[in-house]
């Protein structure tokens, strides 16, 4: 008799090792969950961010391409107006009849 409760307060204290590395594999388990959701949820505002700045960086690319295209065209605009005023300025320097007084 003495042997079964010897054996029987054995599988008790097994039985209770058993229960307690239970629930500590449990709550091992709960807060690796929690954390991978956090980290997630932090990776996943980091990932938004960098959406909202490479956005910001294409609207901005694409404002001074236009910027740039604008200035080509007024400096292209400028360039012939100014060809064009020399060219009006020595046509009226020189007489059209392909003549010259020697004086």
């Amino acid at each position: 008799m003495v042997t079964v409760k010897a054996l029987h307060d054995k599988l008790g204290e097994i039985t209770f090792s058993q229960d307690l590395l239970e629930e500590d594999v449990y709550q091992e388990l709960k807060d690796i969950t929690e954390s991978t959701y956090a980290r997630l949820e932090m990776q996943q505002h980091n990932i938004g961010n960098l959406q909202h700045r490479m956005h910001a960086g294409e609207v901005a690319r694409e404002r001074l391409k236009n910027q740039w295209t604008r200035g080509d065209e007024a400096i292209r605009s400028f360039i012939v107006t100014w060809f064009q005023m020399s060219e009006d300025e020595v046509d009226t320097c020189i007489q059209p009849s392909g003549h010259f007084d020697h004086y």
